[in-house]
């Protein structure tokens, strides 16, 4: 009997199931449609429905989804509307979510991730014990250089020589912001809700980034932003903005990005 291969041809073709509710039960015998969600979808949100409304939730509102956290969670956050419900859903399930944190940090080994990976574990454990505000503190010290590292796509293509270097002079651009403007222009580049599958879990991976890195300067006599913010908690932090949400969030935002710089060591190496 002859060997049948699966075929690049094989996955592109399971590409249309991906959101099916029964999709990661029936990738367990099924090999493109495993690879077809392992390309097009992380794998939390496997068999959640979820997509690209999911997606622009998580830019809109700052929410690291990328591995973390664990399915039903997902489920949940892609079955309301509202940005307020989603926040209730998180901290509803916050000791699940420190505990799927837990679990992508362990998998964190390398000399390049281990480091940041303990030090994210005694976060979670300064949140567990009741001083989220300390465990905040650190998840955002660690998370800035983490956001800029996975800002920058290992590969990118371009259309021509004149969108690459369109690309290369934004980044390059103090005007844009610099490297906290990274993860905004590769969002700019796709738009809103029509994601293609192999830019889809990237973009999960990116979406909260741009609001992590929304700009407050206190001299200028604006308020603060009220979601997660790297510059509320460098250059002025206040008691509201350490709030348990935004100490979830931090946490969240780390585990994602230090599992999937885990992944991307792993493979090149």
């Amino acid at each position: 009997m002859a060997t049948r291969f699966t075929t690049l041809g094989d996955i592109v073709a399971r590409l249309p199931e991906v959101d099916d509710l029964d999709a990661a039960d029936r990738a367990k015998t099924d090999q493109p449609l495993e690879a077809a969600l392992s390309m097009a979808r992380p794998v939390n949100w496997w068999g959640t429905g979820a997509s690209q409304d999911l997606l622009r939730a998580a830019r809109d509102e700052g929410l690291p989804l990328w591995r973390v956290p664990r399915r039903e969670i997902i489920r949940d956050l892609n079955a309301v509307a509202d940005a307020h419900d989603r926040l209730s859903i998180l901290q509803k399930h916050r000791d699940q979510i420190l505990e799927d944190c837990e679990a992508e940090l362990a998998y964190c080994d390398d000399e390049q991730t281990v480091g940041s990976a303990e030090l994210a574990e005694r976060a979670i454990r300064a949140i567990q014990s009741g001083h989220h505000e300390a465990g905040m503190a650190l998840a955002v010290s660690l998370g800035e250089p983490l956001a800029v590292w996975a800002s920058t796509p290992r590969v990118t293509a371009f259309d021509s020589v004149e969108e690459r270097d369109e690309w290369e002079a934004k980044r390059k651009s103090g005007k844009t912001g610099g490297k906290y403007r990274y993860a905004q222009i590769e969002i700019d580049r796709l738009p809103p809700g029509d994601v293609l599958p192999w830019d889809f879990n990237y973009q999960v991976l990116i979406a909260p980034i741009p609001r992590f890195f929304t700009g407050f300067w206190p001299r200028q006599g604006k308020p603060a932003p009220k979601g997660l913010s790297r510059h509320v908690v460098a250059h002025q932090p206040t008691p509201e903005h350490f709030s348990r949400s935004n100490a979830l969030l931090s946490v969240m935002l780390v585990a994602s990005i230090l599992r999937a710089q885990q992944d991307w060591i792993e493979e090149n190496r």
